[in-house]
């Protein structure tokens, strides 16, 4: 099930997302596998706690933030 954040409440608030959009993910990632490629957009954040493992590739357009 995904969640986005609601800035407003301060609550993860479920979402529904359509199968034929290509958005980017609304998640953090504890783990990057080998052979994998993640890229944090320009004007996006990823928030993370703790260590964060990265085997493949992490691309930080936007901004990756440890809480």
């Amino acid at each position: 099930m995904p969640y986005k954040l609601n800035p407003f409440t301060g609550t993860l608030d479920f979402y529904k997302t359509s199968s034929s959009s290509s958005s980017s993910d609304n998640f953090s990632y504890d783990y990057i596998p080998t052979g994998v490629t993640v890229t944090i957009p320009t004007n996006q954040q990823m928030l993370y706690v703790g260590p964060i493992t990265i085997d493949g590739t992490l691309i930080v357009d936007g901004k990756s933030i440890e809480v």
